[in-house]
């Protein structure tokens, strides 16, 4: 028996080999717009990050999946998750862009979507370009176009604001209204194992200056987009990390006017095998199991090492 060795495999990586993986990486949303209350125009949504994933279920006809990638043995691959844009709050700003989350290693080419489109404020400039556009700023400005294959453009409206794109519809539009325009779907993603929407366009505020009107404010694309404000309401944010956009801003919250709201961070998932997966990670991501894969779920920066 002596002079005998014995390798054992790690608990948590059972082999070191190449192996197939799936992934969703989805960048920051996008700003809202300011709301001017001085009988000016209502601020737009934000629009939502761009989404790039390999998962299947995740996409419709419109926007394909990619091919999944391979990781291989002793690789670090490194995570960076994009923040949301901060939101506008002047009426000769515009709600900032969101940044990019990215999923790179050196023997993969860098997975990095557009950061959502920051919106258009009151007699503002138009709605930014990014993963998914920004919404328009009531009538005087143009929505945002989203990036091909990852998002959608913005909405526009007539007096309330313009919403932000999704990652999965472009921003409803509105006709001669007060209401604001609804964000932009997102996509339904079930990589994790669970259904969840990532990317929702932030809904654009109410052209109301009265206490007596109370128009429909835009509603958050698939409900994690930001809502944009109204009276008696103020704008909110996109849901955290899901990649969407901030609520536009009422303008008719008093003559101080009504700020948007921010984007949300980005997140970015990863789907092992199980028998493949090392369990060497950094930056602490959410780590859980569905059938016969690991998924990693990263909400902050981090890696991964194969």
């Amino acid at each position: 028996m002596f002079g005998q060795s014995f390798v054992f495999g790690s608990i948590a990586g059972a082999t070191s080999e190449p192996v197939s993986i799936d992934f969703l990486v989805l960048s920051g949303g996008g700003g809202g717009g300011y709301g001017d209350g001085s009988n000016l125009d209502a601020g737009g949504g934000g629009g939502a990050g761009g989404a790039i994933t390999s998962y299947t279920s995740d996409r419709d006809g419109s926007i394909s999946p990619v091919s999944s990638l391979t990781f291989n043995p002793g690789i670090t691959y490194t995570i960076s998750i994009g923040g949301g844009g901060a939101a506008a709050t002047a009426h000769n700003d515009l709600g900032n862009n969101g940044t990019s989350s990215s999923l790179s290693g050196s023997d993969i080419s860098t997975v990095s979507p557009v950061g959502g489109g920051g919106s258009a404020s009151a007699q503002t400039g138009n709605g930014s370009n990014g993963g998914c556009g920004g919404g328009s700023a009531g009538n005087t400005n143009s929505a945002g176009s989203g990036t091909a294959n990852q998002g959608f453009n913005g909405g526009t409206a007539v007096n309330g604001g313009g919403s932000g794109g999704g990652t999965k519809a472009a921003g409803s539009s509105t006709g001669y209204t007060l209401d604001g325009a609804n964000g932009g779907d997102a996509l339904q993603s079930s990589i994790t194992g669970s259904a969840a929407y990532y990317g929702g366009g932030g809904g654009g505020g109410t052209y109301s200056n009265y206490a007596g009107q109370n128009p429909a404010r835009g509603t958050g694309g698939s409900g994690i987009g930001g809502y944009g404000g109204r009276w008696s309401a103020l704008p909110t944010p996109g849901t955290v990390s899901t990649g969407s956009g901030g609520g536009g801003g009422s303008n008719g919250n008093g003559s101080t006017g009504n700020p948007g709201r921010e984007g949300s961070g980005g997140v970015v998932i990863l789907r092992i095998p199980t028998a493949n997966y090392s369990g060497t990670t950094t930056g602490s991501p959410t780590v859980t199991t569905d059938d016969t894969d690991t998924i990693l779920t990263y909400t902050g920066s981090g890696s991964y090492t194969h």
